[in-house]
């Protein structure tokens, strides 16, 4: 089955609210709510606010990994409808384990992959390591409350400018570094 996610990112007062509709499952497990007591408790540490927990920013970390994966290895050849699947994936077992406590989820979802492997785990091993490291890092940075702001206009003709003359400038390099072993 398949449900659409819609992201509704807005401000109210001096908070940002970043939320989404839950799609939830029809199996209940008792838990204890560990998981949740001590991220509310990190983030009031932090913002000196209480959290509200709305199973939120999927889509987000999602596109931020795929755009961090077309940009990173733009040579190489990925499906990325597969990956933004397997992203979402490995979300919904992470906050899974956040919510109710544990990290059964988060194991399950990383076994899955070792005990079923595909290119993801053999010629695009490198990566999807570093897709879903990045995405691990962009929902620490969601759950911390950092605020994501698109880069400027010089920053993107700066990266574009470096992109556009990455053999160029890595021959520059190698040829320096032949100079300075010369020496």
């Amino acid at each position: 089955m398949h449900f659409v996610l819609l992201l509704k990112i807005y401000l109210d007062n001096d908070t940002i609210v970043v939320s989404n509709n839950i799609n939830k499952k029809n199996l209940f497990e008792e838990t204890s709510k560990i998981g949740l007591d001590n991220l509310s408790k990190r983030y009031k540490y932090l913002s000196q606010k209480d959290i509200e927990i709305t199973n939120n920013n999927k889509e987000f970390i999602k596109e931020e990994a795929i755009s961090f994966l077309s940009a990173s290895w733009s040579s190489f050849d990925y499906p990325e409808n597969t990956c933004k699947r397997d992203v979402v994936h490995i979300l919904d077992a992470s906050i899974t384990d956040i919510v109710y406590g544990g990290n059964e989820r988060t194991i399950n979802a990383g076994v899955f992959y070792w005990k079923y492997p595909s290119e993801a785990t053999g010629s695009q091993l490198f990566p999807t390591l570093d897709g879903i490291e990045y995405a691990g890092e962009v929902a620490q940075k969601v759950i911390s409350g950092a605020v994501f702001v698109p880069p400027t206009s010089e920053k993107v003709n700066a990266y574009n400018l470096v992109l556009e003359n990455r053999d160029l400038i890595q021959n520059e390099v190698i040829e320096y570094v032949h100079i300075l072993k010369k020496k």
